[in-house]
């Protein structure tokens, strides 16, 4: 373990007065685990996350825009969890045997979360994206000492950005429904303004061919949000979701 900030993993500090310190942790951007690794480390996190609640402060792993992130919080009195966090970072040193993610039961949710994957193009890279919110400068300095226990890099360098993967991909579904995603990313550089504009020129066509004329089944504006390159965000994407059409027609 480093015993110097100097030898301390890079964390990024992101000061917010008043508020306890809270670590952030997510593997690089499409580099996630899969639903079933993510959940058997989930279980593997579970009592030390109970550990953790036990002692003033807050843990979670979970979902998030389709990556696997962890949060923890550190208790507000002060105290700093030492082992608590040292046995957690070893604990994500060490690899876990997927669990078998239940079932979707919803067709549309279950495109929605292999969206994120589905449209990197990049090769997996080895790491962890921290960062902590909130706390002083001592409390930063000390959460990196700890980093610098993981066995892979902290905060690596990004690889340079790559084009969201196009074209149609067709996922199979256990339960045999039908659902159409589909995904209008912005082009480089241009506004958010731009694509809510585009989302609201959209809107009634598709509302009238595929709820009106076609009759289908669901039809709903899904606001989406996840990333593409490093950020990406969509507002007011149709989702249509039928068990009954196949998805030429809709197209």
């Amino acid at each position: 373990m480093a015993e110097s900030p100097a030898e301390a993993a890079p964390l990024r500090h992101l000061p917010s007065p008043g508020e306890p310190p809270t670590l952030l942790l997510r593997p690089p951007f499409y580099c996630s685990p899969t639903p079933a690794g993510g959940l058997a480390r989930g279980e593997q996190l579970r009592p030390l996350l109970a550990a953790l609640r036990h002692a003033g402060g807050h843990g979670e792993w979970h979902l998030f825009d389709g990556s696997w992130q962890l949060i923890l919080q550190l208790p507000a009195s002060g105290q700093r969890p030492e082992a608590i966090l040292q046995a957690i970072v070893r604990q994500l040193a060490l690899p876990v045997a997927p669990l078998p993610p239940p079932p979707e039961s919803i067709a549309i949710r279950h495109l929605m979360a292999q969206l994120p994957e589905r449209l990197g193009t990049s090769a997996h890279q080895e790491g962890w994206l921290a960062a902590l919110i909130g706390g002083s400068a001592e409390d930063a300095q000390w959460v990196a000492r700890q980093l610098s226990r993981l066995t892979v890099p902290v905060n690596p360098p990004m690889p340079a950005p790559a084009t969201c993967r196009g074209g149609v991909e067709r996922l199979a579904y256990p339960r045999g429904d039908t659902a159409l995603l589909v995904f209008l990313p912005l082009p480089e550089g241009a506004p958010l303004a731009a694509l809510r504009v585009l989302a609201q020129f959209c809107e009634p066509p598709f509302f009238q061919r595929l709820r009106v004329e076609q009759q289908i089944g669901l039809c709903g504006e899904l606001p989406l949000s996840a990333r593409c390159r490093s950020r990406w965000a969509a507002d007011g994407a149709p989702v249509p979701g039928t068990p009954s059409r196949r998805t030429p027609p809709l197209l």
